[in-house]
């Protein structure tokens, strides 16, 4: 009786063992986070620029590169990265780093650390530094038309006058941009760049010629420069004053009808190319795939940048002060366009 009782109690102690829930307390492990979200601005040597980079804390692991220069040219650009708290990841990269206050130090030539300071309130954001562009239209380039025909060209609503060459001879032709048909043509002396402004043609040329008007696209063509320019690559017109400008081996020139035609501006030092007027003493241009809209008085200054164009390289912009067209390379298409975009 004595043994029973024994296996008894030895069977319900082992019942409550089993029975015992036994609880694990697990802690997530959190990582230290990344010390370089943020903004930060590099230490240059040069003064006459400035350059941010900006490390996004929303999961994206997205950042940007910001720069600007003192003529208030800007520029954007994205890059993918990955963070721990003391090593940066770009592509197959890895770069230490070290956060020390408001200084980051980052380490891939030990020898030589690039240098930031934090922006700890930043006036700007990636989205605001630039201007975003919206292709409004996209057409192909007409027959006769190619890369070494295409100058900046009129606009007339649906119409665009574009140089073209039709094996022989070059030519200005009318093109409907919406039903992609020729509707009139004139024959001119060398590939040409036009500007038009009812009634009137503008023509200036590559070579050494002269500016040219006329009526529509009727013959003849009449000269309305007293002297020559070399190389003429944009024709545009300020109606409030009359002023016709020629853009013409990186010189902007600026006349009227039966004057001399006089050097306003040098823009070799600014890197700019096919400068066209567009409206309120503002013109446009093209620096490195990216257009400009500029003042050039009282001073040379930057009035908007806009974004270069996804996938594209974007070689100039037409202007008639309302539409604007730009002539581009789309990479994934591997072909030359015209694209309607928003500069208004």
């Amino acid at each position: 009786m004595k043994n029973k009782l024994l296996v008894f109690g030895l069977l319900a102690t082992l019942l409550i063992i089993s029975c015992k829930k036994e609880t694990t307390i697990v802690q997530k492990y959190n990582p230290p986070s990344p010390l370089l979200y943020g903004t930060w601005e590099l230490l240059e040597t040069d003064t006459n620029r400035q350059t941010y980079y900006v490390f996004s804390n929303d999961g994206t692991n997205f950042g940007y590169g910001l720069e600007a220069d003192k003529n208030g040219f800007k520029s954007r650009s994205g890059f993918a990265f990955q963070a721990t708290n003391n090593q940066l990841i770009l592509g197959s990269s890895i770069i230490n780093y070290s956060v020390a206050g408001d200084t980051l130090k980052l380490l891939e030539d030990p020898l030589t650390p690039v240098l930031l300071v934090r922006v700890p309130s930043p006036s700007f954001t990636p989205s605001s530094w630039v201007t975003d562009l919206k292709i409004l239209k996209r057409i192909e380039l007409p027959r006769g038309v190619t890369y070494n025909t295409m100058r900046p060209f009129g606009i007339d609503g649906d119409n665009l006058y574009l140089c073209g060459n039709n094996g022989m001879d070059n030519y200005v032709y009318k093109f409907n941009s919406l039903t992609k048909e020729y509707s009139d043509s004139i024959v001119v002396p060398n590939v040409a760049t036009t500007f038009f402004k009812s009634p009137t043609m503008y023509y200036g040329f590559d070579g050494s010629e002269k500016i040219h008007k006329t009526t529509g696209l009727t013959a003849p063509l009449v000269a309305i420069s007293n002297n020559f320019l070399n190389y003429t690559n944009s024709i545009s017109y300020n109606a409030s004053s009359g002023v016709i400008y020629a853009f013409s081996n990186v010189v902007l020139y600026a006349g009227t009808e039966n004057s001399n035609f006089n050097t306003l501006l040098d823009f070799n030092p600014y890197g700019i190319s096919y400068i066209q007027y567009d409206k309120n003493d503002q013109f446009l241009g093209v620096q490195n795939g990216a257009i400009r809209k500029i003042k050039i008085s009282p001073k040379f200054n930057v009035v908007e940048n806009y974004d270069r164009l996804q996938n594209s390289y974007t070689y100039f912009v037409s202007s008639n002060g309302t539409d604007h067209w730009a002539f581009i390379y789309n990479y994934p298409t591997e072909t030359y366009q015209l694209v309607k975009v928003n500069l208004n």
